[in-house]
This record gives structure tokens, C-alpha cells and sequence, in this order.
């Protein structure tokens, strides 16, 4: 039997293949970056438009009511394409990890804090063990639980319906669970939502825990749905996730 010979490329060749490779994330980079200008702009503009009709709202008659509640209709609408345009740059181009000391109350409590007043009221928050240290990008964990959050809040039909958000720790894992159920008022999950594909705020919350060398999984029942991070308390010396463009590390 004869042995196989493995080709191995010069390395001009590997220098030329990661030249190529380095040249389509600076276009790609700097593609995102034009396509948000380019999204930003009208965007800021329709919402000034709309918040100075807002405003200039004085009268009280039932005209002004209904103009006022389709402002008010308008703006939510446009608050939700806004965000729908930094998820599409924060999937293309994801910033580098920073890992950093930091406690499981702190990450919870800076989550909290990026919701605003209305969301905050819809979630209830439950940590274990609060002051247990880890060491990995809170940030990015609190961009990532932000993003499902709203998403889940949005799609619920009874504004006034809840989640709940759990957080604990063992001796080298960190676990983050959103729990979402239906309420008085809110529907139950179709048998097509069971099965459906993970949504655009949830296919973000898997790639970047996976970058921080953790695992989402998300459970969906008639009745519920779960979303569940677990991910280690301390990253692993030496180790660096890389960077992915538009999908999983």
C-alpha cells in the first residue's frame, strides 16, 4: 500500500490567502459601516419628523387623539426598524471580546438597566448567588439578553405579560435562562412556532455565547418558550474566540 503525500501550500501561497481573506473583512467591515450611515440617516429624520408632529399636538379634540395615537403607533414602529438595522450590523460585523472580572449581580443589574421603564416592569429578575465572580465580556452578554428580551416583549400580545430572567452559578459554570410563558390575555405558541427556526435576536444570542465558548439552548413547548446560556465562569488561559462574520464562531 502506497502512503499518501500531503500537499502543503507555499507559504506565498498562505501569505496571498490571508491577504485575500484580511482584504473581504475590511470590504465587508466597511460595507456594514456605509450601509449603517446610509440606514441611520432617514431614519433620524423621520423620527425627528414625527416627534416634532408629536409635540406640536396641543388641541384636544378627536382628531388630535387619533393623530396622536398613530404618532405614538408610528414612533414604536420605527423604534423597532432601528433596532432591526443594528442587529443586521451587529451580525455581519461582531466587535472583538473583552473579557473582563465582573459579578453575576453586576451582569443582571446592567441588564436591567438597559431596558427601558416599560420593559423593565415586564421582567422579573431572580439571581443566585449574586456576587459569584466570573470573568468574561459583560457587554456583550447584556447586548445579547437585551436584544431576545425586547424581541420576546414585542411579540406578545398582552402588553402587559411577562418574563423572567434567572441567573446562577456553579463551581465553573454560569447559566442565564429567560423563561417566557403566556399570560391572562396572551396566546399560547401555534404547533408552527414550536418548530420554527430560532428568530434574528436568537440566532445573535447563540453566535455570541458560542464566541464566549459557551452553548444556548432554546426550548419551546405549546405553553413556553426557554432560552438557556450556560457558558464558563472564567475563560480558558491562552484561548481567544474569533472573530465571525455573520454566523457562529
Amino acid at each position: 500500500m502506497h502512503g499518501q503525500t500531503t500537499t502543503r501550500p507555499h507559504p506565498a501561497q498562505r501569505d496571498g490567502i490571508e491577504s485575500a481573506a484580511n482584504s473581504e473583512a475590511r470590504s465587508l467591515l466597511s460595507l456594514t459601516l456605509t450601509t449603517k450611515r446610509e440606514l441611520q440617516a432617514p431614519l433620524r429624520a423621520l423620527r425627528v419628523l414625527l416627534e416634532g408632529r408629536r409635540s406640536n399636538g396641543t388641541t384636544l379634540t378627536e382628531q388630535a387623539f387619533v393623530d396622536r395615537a398613530f404618532i405614538e403607533r408610528a414612533l414604536d414602529e420605527l423604534l423597532r426598524t432601528e433596532r432591526a438595522a443594528a442587529n443586521l450590523v451587529q451580525w455581519t460585523c461582531p466587535r472583538d471580546i473583552r473579557r473582563v472580572p465582573c459579578t453575576i449581580a453586576e451582569i443582571i443589574e446592567s441588564l436591567s438597566s438597559s431596558l427601558d421603564a416599560r420593559e423593565r416592569e415586564r421582567c422579573h429578575f431572580v439571581i443566585e448567588d449574586g456576587s459569584t465572580d466570573v470573568v468574561t465580556d459583560g457587554p456583550l452578554l447584556v447586548e445579547a439578553f437585551t436584544r431576545t428580551i425586547r424581541e420576546v416583549l414585542d411579540g406578545k400580545s398582552d402588553p402587559t405579560s411577562e418574563v423572567m430572567i434567572h441567573a446562577h452559578a456553579d463551581d465553573d459554570r454560569m447559566t442565564i435562562s429567560l423563561v417566557d410563558g403566556p399570560t391572562d390575555g396572551d396566546r399560547s405558541l401555534d404547533v408552527d412556532e414550536v418548530d420554527r427556526e430560532p428568530t434574528f435576536a436568537e440566532s445573535l444570542l447563540e453566535r455570541d455565547i458560542a464566541r464566549l465558548d459557551g452553548r444556548v439552548s432554546i426550548h419551546r413547548t405549546s405553553e413556553h418558550r426557554c432560552c438557556v446560556a450556560v457558558l464558563p465562569r472564567h475563560a480558558v488561559t491562552g484561548q481567544s474566540s474569533p472573530l465571525a462574520y455573520g454566523g457562529a464562531a
